[in-house]
């Protein structure tokens, strides 16, 4: 199965999962008294996510209120295999792509105060970057940079798992060959956020040493 239909595949997966809790749960609500409806949706949302654990289908923590009442809080499968630590409610996971429109956000916000230009070409930020002078920010913001994916990497189960600064990880492709050239088609790149995220962190800190040595 190649890349791209795994994915679809686990999307797939992922999205009839909540679909089918969401139905679970909209079942199960009507009927009972308050105190036995709570009861009632924890043990069957706890057998429904023990079912997908037990299929693969699910691994993490799941909070689940309704009218300020917490009716399931519960890890489910490991947090660390290797260290036979399981998830728990205080689990801490990563936000993943959750951070793409925080960042989006933060570029918009460099724009705005005239620090950058989304149409400026990475080279003027970081003057090394392998066709910095060809991919620009506009490029990096909607995936259409053609830095590859460096998510799809074989190694990336194991690198996944270990703490990386972000130079580190734009070391990880920053040297590898473009996949197209910059505009010309649009592939999904969580390698471009990553480098927008490392190269706004430099123009705030740049900004913050100017600003100190003119209060200076």
């Amino acid at each position: 199965m190649s890349d791209m239909k795994k994915g679809s595949h686990q999307a797939l997966t992922k999205s009839l999962l909540l679909l089918s809790l969401a139905f679970v749960l909209m079942v199960s609500w009507g009927g009972a008294s308050s105190s036995e409806a709570r009861d009632d949706i924890a043990a069957k949302v706890d057998a429904y996510m023990t079912a997908a654990l037990k299929l693969k289908w699910f691994s993490g923590s799941v909070l689940l209120a309704k009218g300020g009442n917490v009716l399931v809080s519960k890890g489910y499968g490991m947090a660390d295999y290797e260290l036979d630590v399981p998830n728990t409610p205080k689990t801490k996971f990563r936000l993943g792509s959750v951070t793409k429109q925080f960042t989006a956000m933060a570029v918009m916000e460099l724009q705005e105060k005239g620090l950058l230009r989304v149409e400026d070409p990475v080279k003027k930020f970081l003057p090394d970057y392998p066709n910095g002078d060809k991919i620009t920010i506009r490029h990096l913001l909607t995936h259409t940079s053609g830095i590859p994916n460096f998510t799809d990497f074989p190694d990336n189960v194991t690198t996944m798992t270990l703490p990386s600064a972000p130079e580190k990880i734009v070391e990880r492709f920053k040297d590898k060959p473009l996949e197209f050239a910059p505009g010309e088609k649009f592939k999904y790149s969580n390698s471009g956020y990553i480098l927008l995220g490392y190269l706004t962190e430099k123009i705030y800190l740049i900004r913050s040493s100017f600003s100190a040595a003119l209060a200076g």
